[in-house]
């Protein structure tokens, strides 16, 4: 996994929609010897939705509204693809870009921390795909130039996908750094602090959701316990 701070391009295709194009970029934030998504950005021909922490979002640059607990209203399209909202619990936020037949792409906020999750086998929508996400199909670790492989090299990969000046701005605000500025690694004794922890965790996903059994929110206990 790439620990790095900076803006990245997760996905891109130019094709997609014929032609219309969609690029979906991540704004990671460092924190002591690892990263997390804090700020996703939608963008679909001319159309750009932007979520942040805490289920801000952003449509086209105009702030949008708090959505109520267990709504599912669908209020924005970007491209002519609807988006629906989703807040099931207090401090969790859900958008659903719905693709039709090309498959769905899940931002979800939880506090401070965002996720992307694009489902999809269409390869006639992402089959020109590019970026941190690698080759549609086969996942493979492509440098910008579509021959180089870089799967030995993660930190290389990374900052071969920070967002230049050949990608389309899709943040409001632009955040240190911004190319050619190069994104922020942990610092070696980080990165060793960030080992450390690794090998005397025993933590993982089914430890978590046992330790949470009994919560009332119990997806948010989850992500508190595996982020600690």
């Amino acid at each position: 996994d790439y620990m790095g701070e900076c803006d990245l391009v997760m996905v891109s295709s130019t094709g997609f929609g014929d032609g219309l194009g969609l690029d979906v970029h991540v704004r990671t934030t460092k924190e002591l010897f690892y990263s997390y998504i804090s700020s996703a950005a939608i963008q679909i021909g001319s159309d750009v939705l932007e979520v942040h922490a805490w289920g801000r979002w952003y449509l086209n640059g105009e702030e949008g509204e708090d959505n109520p607990i267990d709504s599912s209203d669908p209020v924005v399209t970007i491209g002519g693809y609807e988006v629906q909202f989703f807040r099931p619990l207090k401090k969790r936020y859900d958008y659903e870009l719905n693709l039709g037949k090309h498959g769905t792409i899940h931002i979800k906020s939880v506090k401070g921390w965002i996720s992307v999750t694009i489902s999809t086998n269409s390869e006639e929508a992402f089959g020109d795909s590019v970026g941190l996400m690698g080759e549609f199909g086969s996942g493979s670790m492509y440098a910008r130039d579509g021959h180089t492989l870089m799967t030995d090299d993660k930190d290389a990969y990374g900052q071969e996908w920070q967002a230049g000046i050949d990608d389309p701005k899709l943040f409001l605000w632009d955040r240190a750094p911004q190319y050619p500025e190069k994104c922020i690694l942990p610092e070696a004794h980080d990165q060793e602090m960030m080992s450390r922890h690794l090998e005397e965790s025993d933590i993982g996903l089914p430890a978590a959701e046992e330790a949470c059994a009994h919560a009332d929110e119990k997806e948010e206990c989850v992500f508190d316990v595996l982020a600690s």
